[in-house]
């Protein structure tokens, strides 16, 4: 079968009035279908595509159009008037190609000047306009201006300020300001000013009043001085710090001038002094009964007293994490007695079967007549925790001599150091 057709572009779209009217997307189209040299009369199912080339590529744009009426093998229809055209379909260059039924006629037939009528010469709106004779109010934003286009020629300065060009000298003011931006200049003689909080004002000159805010402080003191007072200017008288009382909070004792920090009960932990240690205070440590009486303080303002020639010993137990390894032992006391060997403490694992008490650490003993507290410590060791055979004790031992002893014997805490 040999099926050809004869088309006609109709230039309906070129008969748009001179009035302002929107232009129809469409393209009237016509034609005369052959078929075996036989006009064809039926209700034929025609395929219309538009192409970029005369031959293969990708249709920009397809319709089916059903049933349309072919009377002696004549037609007419409106390409768009079911899927619709837009102007980039139609864009040149542009081929059209039908299709009568599953038959597609050849060749293609490019589209010519009357369906570019979508580029109407005059158009309410235009996707893209070459030339404008006349441009509807408010119509037009910035970003369609073409960037430099716009001089100052164009700019009504009547309406809009024009750039301001002129500039007035130190201690003058623009008065007044002409439309194309030149200025006049004068001397600001009639402007009154006040000084407000913390200014003062000096004829035209403000400054910082001193008598309400403090000038940088520029003076120092030497060693040994405090500040005694400050001038508005900054600079400082300085004197000697006789009569300032200080006293020793939480956590701190005072010795003559020197500060030192404590351990145990109502001071600075251990655990805080050391990483990774675990800390007993005095106040924990238990008299051991068995022993003469004796009277154990455990904060850092407590003592020791106990008759000459005798002993007194305490203990306290202390937790330590399974499997950790042990390596050193801390404590603070205070040792104003006489003599030698005064205070010592020893870190004991008590052993349940056999009960017995293993030795682990020993620290140093005290310095006599060493009323500050001082640190007591252990030589180097290590060892590991095991709690699955005891558990550990720190335990001190306050030893005598036949001489007298004072009331400045104190033991503030230990530390157990581990990783």
């Amino acid at each position: 079968m040999k099926t050809r057709i004869i088309t006609a572009l109709l230039a309906l779209l070129l008969v748009a009035p001179a009035a302002w009217a929107q232009a129809p997307l469409t393209i009237p189209y016509s034609g005369l279908l052959i078929d075996n040299g036989v006009p064809v009369t039926a209700n034929a199912t025609l395929t219309f595509s538009l192409y970029g080339a005369s031959t293969g590529g990708t249709p920009r744009w397809t319709e089916t159009v059903p049933g349309v009426a072919v009377v002696t093998g004549r037609f007419a229809t409106d390409l768009g008037g079911v899927s619709p055209l837009t102007v980039a379909d139609a864009a040149d260059p542009a081929w059209l190609e039908v299709s009568y039924g599953a038959t597609v006629l050849t060749p293609r037939v490019r589209l010519q000047s009357v369906p570019f009528a979508f580029m109407s010469q005059q158009a309410v709106t235009a996707q893209t306009a070459q030339t404008a004779s006349a441009v509807a109010l408010n119509s037009v934003d910035g970003a369609s201006v073409l960037n430099g286009s716009i001089t100052a020629a164009d700019v009504n300065t009547a309406t809009i300020q024009a750039r301001v060009t002129g500039t007035c000298a130190a201690g003058q003011k623009i008065l007044p300001l002409a439309a194309d931006g030149t200025v006049t200049c004068g001397i600001d003689a009639d402007t009154t000013y006040t000084a407000g909080n913390g200014l003062m004002l000096t004829g035209p000159q403000l400054s910082v009043d001193t008598t309400a805010i403090q000038a940088r402080v520029t003076g120092t003191c030497t060693a040994g001085q405090k500040v005694l007072s400050i001038a508005a200017n900054g600079t400082v008288t300085c004197g000697i710090d006789a009569d300032t009382t200080y006293a020793a909070g939480n956590g701190l004792v005072l010795s003559g001038t020197t500060f030192g920090v404590l351990l145990g009960a109502n001071s600075v932990s251990g655990s805080n002094l050391v990483t990774g240690a675990a800390s007993v205070a005095g106040a924990a440590f238990t008299r051991d009964a068995s022993l003469p009486t004796c009277v154990i303080y455990g904060d850092q303002t407590g003592t020791l007293a106990f008759t000459a020639g005798t002993n007194c010993r305490a203990a306290a137990p202390i937790s330590l994490p399974h499997g950790a390894t042990v390596n050193g032992l801390t404590c603070l006391a205070s040792d104003g007695a006489v003599g030698t060997g005064d205070i010592t403490v020893t870190l004991y694992q008590k052993v349940w079967s056999p009960f017995i008490l293993n030795t682990v650490a020993t620290t140093g003993p005290s310095l006599d007549g060493v009323t500050n507290p001082q640190i007591l410590t252990s030589p180097p060791f290590t060892t590991t925790v095991d709690n699955t055979i005891g558990v550990y004790v720190l335990r001190v031992d306050f030893a005598s001599d036949a001489s007298a002893y004072t009331t400045n014997l104190a033991l503030y805490g230990c530390v157990v150091n581990y990783n």
